[in-house]
């Protein structure tokens, strides 16, 4: 799956992870895939899974969506590494 790592806003450190063709997510699928790479599941509401993976927030959204906040460009990229692949494995992305 080919994704980009962009800065998502210059006032606080946030990436996010975008696809390079419009994806959805869907979140129950997302919720299994998180445990796997060692995440944690913090909340959830219809539209976005709140999660914590590498102690990092990330915010999933059904809408394709991915926010890491408080993250450099560095640790985001190891992240989506980890999370991308479980999210396809799971057949979370759509």
């Amino acid at each position: 799956m080919e994704y980009s790592i962009d800065e998502s806003c210059t006032s606080v450190d946030a990436h996010e992870i975008k696809f390079k063709s419009k994806k959805r997510i869907d979140l129950e699928k997302a919720k299994a895939a998180v445990p796997k790479i060692k995440g944690e599941v913090l909340a959830e509401t219809p539209v976005v899974i709140m999660t914590k993976i590498d102690e990092k927030g990330v915010s999933i959204y059904a809408s394709g969506r991915i926010l890491i906040k408080d993250a450099e460009k560095e640790p985001s990229e190891e992240i989506a590494k980890k999370l991308v692949p479980a999210l396809e494995s799971e057949g979370a992305i759509l």
